[in-house]
């Protein structure tokens, strides 16, 4: 048993003096992994069409009607959308029409990766294939029963590509599809706006004018058509753009944040690492001076203390490399890019970068290290007294930016407690199995008086239609997790007149909205008349009023009372303080609904697609989510900086504890020389101890306010309103984690006290 601490103090004693070089190694491989891997990302999603959506692939046999059940020595034709609508107005000409993408469907909520075909409607009446459709209607979609078996589809299911809704039409079998593994059929039409949903209008004209389609066709009696004289079934493709442009725009926000503290916690890897290689070139200097007294040169001492501490680095920057791709991958997939794939060249596009950045910062290490040799002495006394100077002046500044860098990661430490009860805060409002629906108008209609009173018509109707079931809905402007699209100006306010008018979010609702969504009340009941509104703790402290007290106020000119005061609710952006609200009621407030609905996510949107469909008037469904999903889907982007907080806060927390550890080594190596001229004066052991714990710990101790009050500081960055009791306990934490590692200082001093006596004392001076 006493063999293993035995052998650890053996090791600790010959290499510690290597140690402070070498400490760092395990951090630089994770630091620079993460920038490296951040790089990456940046490459791939600042080039014109990103892996996986770059134009690629090939094109399939495309074949006449007469010949359908060869693949060989057919007709080939590879027509683009311009020359279709050519074709179109040419009637002799029968045609069949596909584009076939790569594409996620969503189906009940679940993203499904399959392989899609958009065909005109008498596809598979012409090829004379067995269907169960003779046509392909708007809206419908026939599924290949292997991929609706493996999936769980069965008909009447709803899909869901880009914002369109497709109703499942029937289960295709025995027709393996477009280039053998088609998995789902839609209607052509909807092309564009199911696979370029979010694409700008420019770029999408620019993509689609002339994107090849699929082209079945009869032989062209017409040789001077204007038809591709060398048609090719290996023509390039887009198979898909799986990611819109604002999709590549969220992802380049993102990594913003990663790249950002990838590159600060790289600069304090370089300087902490600069700093301890000062100290490790000055313990190696007694070594350096016995090879310069048996005569080596400084060259070759300055090549012997490169090879000695560059060989780690290098092994170090060559695992950084390799783990590149998975690492990049890896961050992809944590920020919802799964189908994102790491391109080669862009790898090692990014390596070289990575590698040219390193190496500068080895060059300047090196130049460092290089530069206290210059004045290398041949007198090994020289070099000690050199080392005695140096600690004695460089060390207390180290010590100092050492002690900040503690400061700043118990503010970090603090940062993330109020981060994390940011994001916990509660809704005040009945969000279970509620989902919020929203009407759109259909591709080609524009907005106008008609089609405003349509979706009127459409919201009435789904209202009526889930009274009659017996299930609750309430319409509303206003939904959770998203920004009131409607606004007001407040022009007096408890008898008041205001300078100015202030602009508020006005929530036009109908009359059994509480009743669905039990806002949480302070005061009052709910309004019942089109004068009287509701408002929230925000407005009520805006305008410096009690919340005892139940004004009137002025919007538009037009007189309200106000008869209830809820609790501000954090639904709309969690992180943010409290958005001033009042809620009105409305006969016909918006295009939205909020509905109670405790039945499956199919059956909800099957009832909502019959609406629409049955309607016909040019309105469709545009988009359906629980809250708890649009929750976790705004919860994203907060949560990945909450980790990315997190990693920060640790890594710098162990460099910070390491550093600390060397830096308090050295300076209490230092101080033995110190110590060795008290005790020859008659200095007594105890009061030396005494001496050098007040040493330690008093500036320690003065740091904790400084660290308070910067924790505070960023805390209030972090969160507008800090309530007591969360900055309470966020600042005893932070005080708590400093307090530790002082506790870890001073145990490291006191083991060198206990061994403090003249004997040991002279035995370590000389």
């Amino acid at each position: 048993m006493g063999t293993w601490p035995f052998m650890f103090s053996s090791f600790w004693r010959r290499n510690r003096r290597h140690l402070s070089i070498v400490i760092l190694l395990p951090f630089m491989a994770p630091v620079f992994t993460v920038l490296g891997a951040s790089l990456i990302i940046a490459f791939t999603i600042n080039s014109p069409f990103p892996a996986g959506s770059e134009p690629s692939g090939k094109w399939i046999s495309i074949f006449s009607q007469q010949d359908t059940d060869s693949f060989q020595e057919l007709n080939l034709e590879l027509l683009s959308k311009r020359q279709i609508d050519t074709l179109n107005r040419t009637p002799q000409a029968t045609y069949l029409q596909a584009s076939h993408f790569r594409r996620q469907v969503t189906h009940e909520g679940r993203a499904l990766d399959s392989q899609v075909a958009f065909v005109n409607p008498q596809f598979f009446s012409i090829l004379g294939v067995n269907s169960p459709l003779h046509e392909i209607k708007p809206f419908q979609a026939l599924v290949h029963k292997e991929f609706a078996n493996k999936h769980r589809i069965v008909e009447n299911d709803m899909l869901l590509v880009g914002n369109v809704r497709f109703m499942v039409a029937g289960l295709l079998d025995g027709f393996a599809g477009l280039n053998r593994k088609t998995d789902i059929y839609f209607p052509i039409k909807h092309l564009d706006e199911a696979i370029y949903h979010g694409v700008p209008e420019h770029l999408r004209d620019l993509i689609t004018a002339d994107l090849p389609l699929y082209f079945y066709a009869q032989q062209i009696k017409n040789e001077t058509a204007d038809y591709p004289s060398s048609a090719s079934p290996s023509f390039s493709h887009i198979e898909g753009i799986i990611y819109a442009p604002h999709e590549f725009a969220r992802l380049q926000e993102l990594n913003n944040y990663i790249f950002s503290a990838a590159i600060f916690l790289g600069l304090l890897f370089v300087l902490t690492d600069y700093a301890l290689s000062k100290f490790w070139v000055q313990h190696r200097q007694g070594e350096l001076a016995l090879m310069t007294t048996v005569g080596a040169t400084r060259r070759s001492l300055i090549l012997w203390l490169l090879k000695k501490w560059l060989i780690m680095r290098v092994v170090v920057l060559s695992l950084v490399c390799a783990l590149l791709p998975t690492v990049a991958t890896y961050l992809l997939q944590l920020m919802g890019f799964e189908r994102i794939r790491v391109d080669t060249a862009v790898f090692f596009k990014s390596a070289v970068l990575l590698a040219v950045l390193y190496s500068l910062v080895l060059a300047l290490s090196a130049r460092a290290l290089i530069r206290n040799l210059t004045n290398l002495s041949s007198s090994l006394r020289t070099i000690r007294a050199t080392t005695r100077r140096f600690t004695s002046h460089h060390l207390p500044w180290a010590g100092g930016a050492l002690m900040l860098l503690v400061v700043i990661t118990a503010a970090l430490f603090s940062a993330i407690l109020q981060f994390q009860d940011a994001l916990e805060k509660p809704d005040y409002i009945d969000s279970e199995s509620l989902y919020a629906v929203t009407f759109t108008l259909a591709s080609g209609y524009q907005v106008d008086n008609a089609t405003l009173r349509r979706r009127t018509q459409t919201v009435d109707t789904a209202l009526q239609h889930f009274s009659n079931k017996n299930v609750r809905a309430a319409a509303t402007n206003m939904i959770p997790m998203r920004e009131p699209i409607y606004r007001g100006n407040v022009s007096s306010i408890g008898g008041r007149s205001l300078r100015q008018p202030v602009p508020i979010s006005i929530a036009n609702v109908g009359s059994n909205y509480q009743n669905l969504v039990h806002h949480k009340m302070i005061k009052g009941e709910w309004p019942r008349a089109a004068n009287e509104v509701a408002v929230n703790e925000s407005l009520l402290s805006k305008f410096g009023l009690r919340f005892d007290t139940l004004p009137e106020l002025w919007i538009e000119g037009i007189r309200y009372q106000v008869t209830a005061v809820i609790k501000d609710s954090y639904w709309l952006d969690p992180l943010s303080s409290p958005t001033p609200v009042i809620w009105r009621l409305t006969a016909s407030p918006s295009s939205s609904l909020l509905v109670k609905w405790d039945g499956a996510y199919s059956e909800l949107e099957k009832e909502l697609f019959n609406i629409v469909s049955n309607l016909n008037n040019g309105i469709i469904l545009d988009n359906l989510k629980s809250i708890n999903a649009l929750r976790a889907e705004r919860m994203q982007r907060p949560y990945l900086l909450l980790h990315v907080l997190s990693v920060v806060s640790l890594t710098i927390t162990v460099i910070a504890v390491l550093s600390l550890w060397v830096a308090m080594s050295h300076w209490l190596t230092a101080k033995k020389w110190a110590f060795t001229v008290h005790l020859a004066l008659g200095a007594t052991t105890s009061h030396l101890r005494r001496e050098l714990l007040s040493q330690v710990i008093w500036p320690l101790v003065a740091f904790l306010p400084f660290s308070a009050a910067f924790a505070l500081s960023i805390a209030k960055v972090i969160d507008h309103e800090i309530e007591v009791s969360v900055a309470f306990q966020t600042t005893l934490l932070a005080l708590l984690f400093v307090t530790l590692i002082v506790f870890g200082i001073v145990t490291k001093a006191y083991q060198h006290l206990v061994r403090l006596d003249p004997a040991s004392l002279s035995k370590d001076v000389t």
